[in-house]
């Protein structure tokens, strides 16, 4: 717990004012460089002073992603600079604040107490524009409806609360935001559900534990054009709906191959040794625990390790769905892989 006192205190209030001063600077190296006509792209971390310090402490805290498209590995959603609409995430703990966000490139939904707890961290999300803020039970529909309006691209939680800590954690539930799907469906614009399972690995407020290697896994289901749902809200809901829980499914489908892969690779670091003693181990012996205690000294670091320093690959993933085009719309340009984030740059039409 006290780790986990000491890193929040220092990222959100020390760490704030240094990306802060970073970002100008970098800011006036990429002006001097398009200037020069070096280049003109701004990289997504530098986009906002928030991107930047996201960036550094998803890297500080060794985040990795796996995505179910392998081509996809990386911090952002494959292809988010092209989507207009809505991200539909799960949630599941204060950290999820940090690696949404920045997976989605976007503005985030959130309560006015939950951006003050985050101290100078929250103010730069802030003075970035990546905060809508409302305030329960003073903020009206409309306003947040308006509020969305201003942002090509936003992302809500349609669960509404964090559920790490709940005894069906790991299973989907029916989502409650009506208040925010409704804002959508009004809209006409579209909803990309991205479900990650791992989140609470970073930080968990519950526990009091803190993770600076985590891997996580992604989903994508959509994206869902509420357009093609003019006359039923309720029709679009259960799409929604429908989509979240394929999209879990595939999320945890993925960590749980992930986790199959590392076990079959534990079994094969077993030396012909120490695989002799666990077969000639009687369970009153103890030598096939011996056995297996050197197995596990031999593997640590494997999936479900909080202190895991391998980074798995699932042995038969998820074929990546495809951008669909709806409603005539052209699909976005192919993703083009940037290393350590994996999302496309290529300039969006």
């Amino acid at each position: 717990m006290l780790l986990l006192i000491l890193d929040q205190f220092l990222w959100s209030m020390v760490v704030p004012l240094v990306s802060l001063v970073t970002w100008l600077l970098v800011r006036l190296l990429l002006i001097l460089a398009a200037q020069m006509r070096v280049t003109k792209r701004t990289p997504i971390w530098a986009a906002t002073p928030w991107d930047l310090h996201a960036c550094w402490y998803l890297h500080g805290h060794g985040v990795r992603i796996v995505d179910e498209d392998p081509a996809c590995n990386g911090l952002l959603v494959p292809g988010i600079e092209c989507f207009k609409g809505a991200v539909l995430m799960n949630h599941r703990s204060w950290g999820d604040f940090v690696v949404d966000p920045y997976q989605a490139h976007s503005a985030v939904i959130g309560r006015f107490a939950a951006f003050v707890a985050m101290g100078l961290a929250g103010i730069l999300g802030m003075l970035s524009d990546r905060a809508i803020i409302i305030r329960r039970g003073k903020t009206s529909r409309q306003a947040l409806q308006a509020m969305c309006a201003r942002h090509l691209r936003y992302m809500i939680y349609p669960e509404t609360t964090r559920r790490a800590a709940e005894p069906n954690a790991d299973e989907p539930i029916p989502l409650k935001g009506i208040g925010g799907l409704k804002n959508i469906w009004e809209a006409r614009i579209q909803a990309l559900i991205v479900i990650t399972v791992n989140k609470e690995g970073i930080i968990n407020e519950r526990t009091g534990s803190i993770s600076f290697s985590t891997t996580l896994f992604r989903a994508r289901e959509g994206p869902i054009d509420a357009g093609d749902y003019p006359d039923d809200f309720d029709a679009f809901r259960g799409a929604v709906q429908a989509a979240w829980d394929r999209g879990w499914a595939r999320a945890y489908a993925l960590r749980t191959e992930a986790e199959e892969a590392a076990a079959r690779g534990e079994q094969q670091a077993c030396s012909p040794a120490e695989a002799r003693v666990a077969q000639a181990g009687s369970p009153g012996d103890g030598s096939a625990q011996l056995a297996a205690g050197m197995v596990k000294r031999r593997t640590r670091g494997a999936v479900g390790d909080k202190d895991a320093s391998a980074k798995p690959v699932p042995e038969a993933p998820v074929v990546f769905k495809a951008w669909p085009s709806t409603r005539g719309r052209s699909q976005p340009p192919a993703a083009a892989a940037d290393a350590g984030h994996g999302a496309s740059h290529v300039p969006c039409t």
